[in-house]
């Protein structure tokens, strides 16, 4: 091979295999070199560029760009141009015809006099871009996954919180939140125990330092606790409230048994029916017949008490009966105002009908049973004040759990504390001898289960009786709660109804 003292041919081959592009300008701004690749690229051989002034081979680059061009010819210096900055700077192309991406480094090149000349170093970024479009797609779905796991995780209703090593608190769910009754600045980097109102607690999770279940002393015997290793040290810590779950099978305890003494009860009234019959004809007919005042008044007490005990029997009969019945949106709304508006209330008697402006939302139901339990609610609520005092049905929409809540409240003296357990019991009363069966509060929690809700009694803090019906919106979510047993389609029967 034949020396190349000079080194011009061996600069040329590099300039021509580059794997960018080279445009060098002098200084007047004439294209001097123009590479294979630029030229490959551009569509413009490298005869039609050479001598060329550049404002000539390529306008818009020139026209866009002449300041950085005169800038670097000048003074020196180095200027960038990037693609992500200008939508377009050459006129390239991919093999394919779509515009390649590419970025411009202006450098100044040593030469005699005032002004330098320019080299144009062209360098293909459509990898690059290609690759910052794949990382920001990955970010998106990472950022949007991010966004549903927290949705999730806030959405959880059980108590879910994460801590450190230290027992410190990294993150909590908004039920954690709720049960603490602090916002989130105050419940994250603090120990565990200082949020749920019990300061240097760390007997839980000491008990549980590889996981597993444990007691919570800070939430109670009603939470079952859990914790759960995530690596580094950090555990995740789940408490469930057991209370509305041993609620429900307390209720379902409760009705099993209703429903077998209501069974055993309808069958003797049955039973009953042919004796009490054949007394009230015997002493309707001795009246026909008997002239002495005093027996003609036992006879008559006779036959009243027979025919009242005769009623109490058939009502019995229908406390029991089943009865299949179509369901249909209900506005619980209107039902309180239909009740409302049909009851008599004693002068010294204020009633209070508090709801929502915009209404309730409706409920799955039959419209003359639930009627027929907010009447003998709030019949209640009136026997009990007497002649004075205030009565309020509130309604209003639980959107969390998705139920409809109906508040029946009073001022009167509440329930004796020893009876509260007892007062959906069938039989049960508090009032006094011959006011009532017992049978009105059963029938209600009947009426409610047989709807998918719930019912509870309670005494107010202020004074008084509450009695709060929980009903499922439309029949949404209906393994949340666990129907009694045998208390189906229950038939009303405006039987008497008893605090």
């Amino acid at each position: 091979m034949r020396p190349d003292p000079t080194g011009e041919h061996t600069a040329r081959l590099i300039v021509e295999g580059a794997g960018v592009g080279l445009v060098l300008l002098d200084s007047e701004l004439r294209v001097r070199a123009w590479n294979a690749w630029i030229a490959r690229a551009s569509g413009i051989e490298t005869g039609a560029a050479l001598g060329r002034p550049l404002a000539e081979v390529v306008p818009t680059f020139f026209e866009g760009h002449e300041p950085e061009l005169e800038e670097v010819a000048g003074t020196g210096g180095y200027r960038f141009l990037s693609a992500l900055l200008h939508p377009e700077l050459l006129p390239l192309r991919e093999p394919d015809g779509s515009y390649l991406v590419h970025d411009v480094l202006l450098s100044p090149v040593e030469a005699s006099g005032e002004r330098r000349w320019v080299l144009l170093t062209v360098r293909s970024v459509a990898e690059h871009v290609r690759a910052y479009r794949d990382l920001e797609r990955l970010f998106t779905q990472v950022a949007e996954g991010k966004r549903v796991w927290e949705a999730t995780f806030d959405a959880v209703g059980e108590l879910i919180w994460v801590v450190d090593p230290a027992g410190l608190v990294l993150r909590a769910n908004r039920a954690v939140a709720r049960r603490a009754g602090r916002p989130f600045s105050e419940i994250v980097g603090r120990p565990c125990g200082e949020v749920f109102g019990v300061p240097d607690c760390d007997a839980c999770l000491a008990a549980t330092p590889d996981g597993g279940e444990g007691i919570a002393r800070c939430l109670g015997p009603d939470h079952r606790f859990a914790v759960y290793p995530v690596g580094d040290g950090n555990r995740v810590c789940v408490a469930v409230d057991l209370s509305p779950i041993r609620r429900a099978w307390a209720q379902a305890a409760r009705a099993e048994k209703t429903f077998s003494l209501v069974r055993l009860v309808a069958g003797a009234a049955h039973e009953l029916n042919n004796p009490l019959s054949a007394i009230a004809g015997a002493a309707e007919v001795a009246l026909l017949t008997c002239e002495d005042p005093g027996l003609r008044r036992k006879l008559e007490i006779i036959n009243e008490q027979a025919h009242r005990a005769a009623g109490i029997l058939r009502r019995l009969q229908e406390f029991a009966r089943l009865r299949p019945g179509g369901r249909e949106p209900v506005d619980l709304g209107g039902v309180c105002a239909r009740v409302l508006s049909g009851v008599s209330v004693p002068e010294g008697v204020r009633v209070v009908r508090d709801c929502p402006p915009g209404g309730l939302p409706r409920v799955m139901g039959q419209a003359d049973r639930l009627e027929s339990l907010l009447a003998a609610l709030l019949d209640n609520a009136l026997r009990a004040v007497g002649k004075c005092g205030e009565v309020w049905i509130r309604g209003r929409h639980d959107s969390e759990s998705d139920h409809v809540e109906v508040r029946v409240e009073d001022t009167g003296p509440g329930f004796p504390p020893e009876a509260l357990p007892r007062v959906f019991d069938p039989f049960f009363t508090t009032r006094e001898v011959g006011q009532g069966a017992g049978l009105g509060l059963s029938e209600c929690q009947g009426i409610v289960a047989d709807h998918g809700g719930t019912i509870e009694a309670a005494n107010r803090p202020e004074g008084g009786a509450r009695i709060t019906v929980r009903l499922p919106v439309r029949g949404s979510r209906p393994g949340d709660l666990i129907p009694p047993v045998g208390t189906q389609d229950r038939m009303p029967a405006g039987l008497p109804t008893s605090h």
